[in-house]
């Protein structure tokens, strides 16, 4: 997987809730599992693991955009997701404040393959008591694994937490560390 580009979802995209958007929305089979994912514009807005019936997060983003057009179509997204991974200069919307988007970005730059901890994404982003807060941006990601939230790790080397579990982040680290 190569860097990605991060587009901030413009403000006006939220004001009454988004009514005017028009979202497809569809569950994907990715190599690590079925996820569910989201596109504005045909450009990738949340995609997330399924624990049992269940995906961490997608209500609260629902709700931030409750009266947009839904449009469930599980073939528009897996086409979409299958386009997504064959593109060379991927991009994807992001929604978050200037702090997350730069820890965002930052772990978005580490290597497959490769993991940093908290502390070192504190210092990329010139900010290096942020630890912790590094920790609160990167369980905010919408966009898993291609946001690889999953690289951030403890000081330590143990593997912290991982908004779709740990078992996932195992899964895919071991993946990454394996198909370089």
């Amino acid at each position: 997987m190569s860097t990605i580009e991060l587009v901030q979802l413009p403000q006006a995209y939220f004001r009454h809730s988004g009514d005017q958007l028009d979202i497809v929305f569809g569950d994907v089979k990715t190599e690590f599992g079925l996820a569910r994912s989201a596109w504005l514009e045909g450009r990738l807005l949340f995609l997330g693991f399924y624990e049992g019936d269940e995906v961490s997060g997608w209500d609260a983003f629902t709700k931030q955009l409750v009266d947009a057009k839904w449009r469930d179509i599980d073939h528009r997204a897996t086409e979409l997701y299958q386009a997504l991974g064959q593109q060379s200069n991927r991009s994807v919307w992001v929604c978050g404040t200037a702090f997350q988007r730069s820890v965002w970005e930052a772990i978005s730059n580490v290597p497959k393959g490769k993991t940093v901890s908290y502390s070192d994404i504190a210092l990329a982003i010139k900010n290096p008591k942020a630890a912790r807060a590094v920790g609160s941006a990167l369980g905010a990601n919408n966009i898993a694994y291609w946001i690889p939230c999953h690289r951030a790790v403890r000081g330590d080397g143990s593997l912290g937490g991982y908004r779709w579990g740990l078992s996932l982040k195992t899964r895919i680290l071991s993946a990454e560390a394996t198909h370089l």
